[in-house]
């Protein structure tokens, strides 16, 4: 009897110890955006919080993009969007949850104006020097058709419609150099 009992602890302590579980805390927010939007493993977006957009608004560089994961179209434009960075080898890009702008400072606020009632499809923001230099919001976009997702030709158009973005800021990328030609 002493034995079967020996046995069934070992056996619980080999099995109970092979499997890990990571917290809820524990996750990263890299992690959860592939999660929430069906991005792959390896995508470019870095996530920000309030702290650190303020701070990429004083002094950053790069794309910032601005989305929730409650709009069932943000999936769709941004995994466009990942693979044209990709394309363009961009290391990486911004992602704020819009979710959090209430939580943003004034200041950041004047600078960053979204209407958090009615965000349709991801915003845009060139930042160079901490200064946006330009902004694009993809609500020009109005999908009243799903099915036009499956549609090559809007996939073509809106794959430009990034390409014209990045290279906005990243003009001295080959990619960039190439298109112009």
């Amino acid at each position: 009897m002493k034995k079967v009992v020996l046995l069934l602890i070992t056996l619980l302590l080999i099995c109970g110890c092979g499997v890990q579980v990571k917290k809820t805390d524990e996750v990263k927010e890299e992690e959860k955006l592939s999660d929430e939007y069906s991005l792959p493993d390896e995508h470019l977006f870095t996530y920000v919080d309030t702290s650190e957009l303020s701070e990429l608004l004083k002094k950053g560089n790069g794309i910032l993009v601005i989305s929730t994961p409650d709009n069932e179209f943000s999936e769709y434009f941004l995994n466009i969007f990942n693979d044209s960075l990709k394309e363009f080898n961009i290391e990486k890009t911004y992602y704020f949850d819009a979710l959090n702008y209430k939580n943003l400072e004034e200041s950041v606020k004047e600078k960053i104006v979204i209407d958090t009632n009615k965000i349709l499809n991801p915003y845009f923001y060139l930042i160079k020097k901490g200064k946006i230099i330009e902004t694009y919001n993809l609500d020009e976009y109005k999908i009243e058709n799903i099915d036009i997702f499956d549609n090559d030709e809007f996939k073509q158009e809106l794959s430009s419609y990034y390409k014209t973005i990045i290279c906005k800021l990243y003009s001295k990328n080959n990619k960039c150099k190439e298109n112009e030609s």
